[in-house]
């Protein structure tokens, strides 16, 4: 007896578990496509183990209570455990204060979170319970809610750090809920490759992120959606690489929920004006190729985008448009939501009064001005607020010049990734008439959107192999210059019906999108309130 007794005393020195205690614990995370998630918790202990069991932890985090929510695979569970002697995982235990258990990570939830609640996570271990995160009531707009927030210092995620955090004041930025002209203090973050050189030239991307992560905390762009560490990852910087330039930088305005920068009737805030001084700004400091210039963004970030793009004729090389609609709007002083709005005034700085090809043209004709460009426009079919804007635009030029917009659609939760891919590059070899092609998912809703896009590779190498000279080469649609007319016979088919009654307009063979309006929708996308071709 005393014999065992002494060999169960020795395993117990050996592993000091019997005289150890938890100190505290650090949650390691990643952005994946559905947002920030934990792949591992680390424990730190007051004095180094040998070994340690799965068995001796019950955890919790975030994501193990959101079962309803997930899409793919299923909640998240400890699938291994073992010690080290740093806070990070490892493919062998060695001695040391840390216990390490990984989480499962092979699932995909509806729509991301807030990443300081999806890095909430507790352990109870030997009677005592250890927790990261506050207990916050907030009011989300959807009255007084409960979240658990993760405390500072208490996580870590993986790669956001390699983005510089800034703040850009802009002085002077028109808004046009008031007709003001107003300071903007622009919340940012920055990905300059750690090897940058001066002496090339590098691609860059402006990304914009969506209303759901509105706020001052850069890194909720870096968080809510996958694009940004996509784009900062080695295989894209490589595959710029093999394309002759020195990386992709990245610049991802955070935009305040003051400055929400893009509204459902086609207006914009001075959040525009901000982001144009901002990115005038970085590509004067760094060695940006002119040609290779980008811009995405998902929901109120690609209106962004698009609107930009229609501001600077040709600026972008590309469009990656997730989630998101844009029209014209020549009406923008009539009421929309009991409130009156102002065009933003052409400068020729900001917002041009010719194209790229130095001809006249109205930046609210947004139809004419994006007709050569190169966009991909992605959204799910479950989404009829962003899918019915972009069949407007391919019955629109399908009415008016004869163009045929290509478009696939495919679900993403029945196929695996590499046929998604195959899928979406077939649809990119397409032979088109403009540059505008358009994916849409099978099912899914509006946040959805991102989750599914942020899998796929495909649709970011078309954007980093896109150049503005190809733009420049494809010419416009020149009649859609010519003033807006309605067709003697409107086609009233099942595919042009929108909300209630109303189908989308059917507009008269050669004639233009000037003084065309889309159809305007309540705010955040409710039902529509001024049905397609509308006048004041």
């Amino acid at each position: 007896m005393r014999k065992i007794l002494l060999v169960l005393l020795s395993l117990l020195l050996a592993s000091g578990a019997a005289f150890a205690s938890v100190e505290s614990l650090t949650v390691l995370g990643e952005v994946k496509a559905d947002g920030a998630k934990p792949y591992a918790i680390a424990l730190l202990y007051d004095s180094v183990l040998e070994s340690a069991e799965a068995s001796d932890y019950e955890v919790w985090s975030y994501w193990m209570d959101q079962g309803e929510r997930l899409e793919l695979g299923s909640v998240p569970v400890v699938t291994k455990a073992y010690v080290n002697d740093k806070p990070e995982v490892s493919e062998e235990s060695r001695p040391g204060r840390y216990v390490i258990l990984e989480l499962s990570t092979d699932y995909q939830a509806v729509q991301s979170v807030n990443y300081k609640e999806s890095m909430a996570a507790s352990v109870r271990t030997g009677g005592v319970t250890l927790t990261n995160y506050d207990i916050v009531t907030q009011d989300r707009g959807r009255g007084i809610e409960t979240h658990l927030i993760a405390r500072d210092g208490t996580y870590r995620i993986d790669g956001i750090d390699r983005y510089l955090i800034g703040v850009f004041h802009a002085d002077n930025c028109f808004e046009e809920a008031s007709g003001e002209y107003i300071p903007v203090d622009l919340d940012y973050a920055l990905f300059v490759p750690e090897d940058y050189d001066e002496g090339k030239e590098y691609m860059l991307v402006l990304h914009i992120e969506d209303a759901g992560a509105l706020g001052t905390d850069a890194r909720l762009v870096l968080t809510e959606a996958r694009t940004p560490m996509r784009l900062a990852s080695s295989e894209m910087q490589d595959f710029a690489k093999e394309q002759g330039y020195g990386g992709v930088i990245v610049l991802c305005p955070q935009i305040s929920a003051a400055l929400r920068s893009t509204r459902d009737n086609y207006t914009v805030s001075a959040a525009l004006q901000a982001t144009w001084k901002l990115l005038d700004s970085v590509t004067e400091r760094y060695s940006i190729a002119p040609d290779r210039i980008y811009g995405t963004g998902q929901s109120m970030g690609g209106m962004q985008v698009l609107a930009m793009a229609a501001q600077r004729d040709n600026y972008f090389a590309a469009v990656l448009s997730v989630g998101c609609q844009w029209g014209n709007n020549y009406n923008k002083e009539d009421l929309y939501n009991g409130e009156t709005y102002y065009p933003t005034p052409v400068d020729d700085v900001y917002v041009l009064s010719t194209d790229a090809d130095g001809n006249p043209c109205d930046y609210q004709n947004w139809y004419y001005l994006l007709s050569d460009d190169n966009v991909l426009s992605v959204n799910c079919v479950g989404d009829s607020f962003s899918s019915t804007v972009w069949s407007e635009l391919a019955f629109l030029y399908k009415d008016l010049s004869g163009v045929d917009i290509p478009k696939t659609r495919f679900n993403p939760l029945v196929l695996d990734v590499e046929e998604q891919d195959r899928m979406v590059e077939e649809l990119l070899s397409r032979e088109n008439s403009t540059g505008i092609y358009w994916l849409a998912f099978e099912g899914g809703n509006h946040m959805a959107t991102w989750v599914y896009s942020g899998r796929l590779t495909s649709i970011y190498h078309w954007m980093l192999s896109q150049t503005r000279e190809s733009e420049l080469e494809r010419g416009k649609l020149t009649n859609l210059q010519r003033p807006f007319e309605r067709a003697e016979e409107q086609i009233l088919t099942e595919e042009r019906k929108i909300a209630g009654s109303s189908y989308l307009v059917t507009g008269k063979a050669g004639a233009g999108t000037a003084g065309y309006n889309s159809g305007l929708y309540s705010i955040n996308g409710g039902e529509s309130v001024r049905v397609p071709g509308w006048n004041k």
